[in-house]
């Protein structure tokens, strides 16, 4: 009974004091994606590489080392086609990725850290033609594997697939989902 106890008032105080030293940090983001729109059969489409950068904050938990990462990105996304007169499509987007994100290792010198989330994607511009619709949002899931140096970089690479319908060419009535690589380096101040 006085183990039961002292193991409750332990976990107890672990609760309380964690919220005094979580961390709340900002940052600086930027990478690269690799999209890939599959329409089906009918049409044949390529993968494009883009750019993506913006702003990210993280909220850590150091004693259990779970926490939560949210990133308010620029990213150009796009496929190419055989379309013709019609190769190279993008689409802009606006992206906040919100991911549950768990750190292991050596906290000062480098950590390792898995995460994974929703992204809601807002397209905010396009060089589509006129053959392909486009949606103005898009709703994507992340998993990610990543490291921290010196508590100040992390590089990390993700992947996400697209939920919802992205695009879609009514000459041959199919839609396509986004999904793709995404590889970011961030400085966290």
């Amino acid at each position: 009974m006085k183990k039961s106890i002292f193991l409750l008032t332990l976990i107890c105080f672990v609760f309380v004091a964690v919220p005094t030293h979580a961390q709340l940090r900002f940052g600086i983001k930027a990478g690269a994606n690799i999209t890939d729109y599959k329409f089906g059969s009918g049409l044949k489409s390529d993968n494009l590489s883009g750019f993506t950068g913006g702003v990210m904050g993280e909220f850590m938990v150091p004693v259990l080392g779970f926490g939560v990462d949210a990133s308010l990105l620029y990213s150009r996304k796009g496929f190419s086609t055989d379309i013709p007169g019609e190769k190279h499509q993008y689409l802009h987007y606006l992206d906040v990725p919100v991911n549950l994100k768990w750190k292991f290792g050596l906290p000062k010198i480098a950590s390792i850290f898995i995460l994974g989330g929703p992204s809601f994607n807002f397209l905010i511009g396009n060089s589509l033609s006129d053959q392909i619709k486009k949606k103005d949002f898009d709703l994507a899931l992340n998993i990610g594997l990543g490291i921290e140096l010196l508590q100040k970089i992390q590089v990390a690479a993700q992947y996400g697939w697209g939920l919802t319908n992205a695009v879609k060419i009514d000459l041959i009535n199919k839609n396509a989902k986004a999904k793709g690589w995404t590889l970011t380096a961030a400085y966290l101040f």
